[in-house]
């Protein structure tokens, strides 16, 4: 079982089983199966883009505690956002990886520390390139090219008359 809070502190575990990853595969259409295989290695991703079934996935996967805890799935949303996504997110990957076969485990969590690894490293450089940015340079150089305001409406002696 793998552990997140919500917005609100709220503890929930996720644990995968057969049973549990059919429930989600019946109610939402997801295989959870496919997230580590490489012919479909954009499963991830959708589900990453799309975060309001993100969250519908792992409410389904805490639905038992949800009723125990008399936690609607409206509420269960409403306190899934930010950290909370990216932690619940983690908790289903590594509780895939747990729940993946004997030989292939290691290679799973490898996989996911890699992951995690190349993410990291690629918002340092996007973070180094902000830093670096000088704003005042950047708009004389868009001010030189003619390229001032992408957006601006045409002028009025530019529009035909009807």
């Amino acid at each position: 079982m793998h552990p997140f809070k919500d917005t609100k502190d709220r503890e929930w575990k996720i644990e995968i089983s057969v049973g549990a990853i059919s429930e989600v595969k019946d109610s939402l259409g997801i295989d959870l199966l496919k997230f580590f295989v490489e012919k479909d290695g954009d499963a991830i991703e959708h589900l990453t883009e799309d975060l309001p079934l993100l969250c519908q996935v792992i409410f389904t996967l805490c639905d038992a505690q949800a009723k125990a805890d008399n936690v609607s799935p409206e509420d269960f949303s409403h306190a899934m956002g930010g950290d909370a996504l990216e932690d619940a997110l983690n908790a289903l990957m590594e509780e895939l990886a747990d729940f993946s076969p004997r030989q292939k485990r290691k290679a799973m969590h490898l996989m996911l520390q890699k992951g995690k690894t190349l993410m990291e490293k690629m918002c340092d450089l996007a973070m180094a390139e902000l830093e670096a940015l000088d704003l005042d340079e950047e708009a004389s150089r868009l001010m030189a090219s003619g390229n001032s305001s992408g957006n601006s409406p045409e002028s009025p002696e530019s529009i035909p008359d009807p």
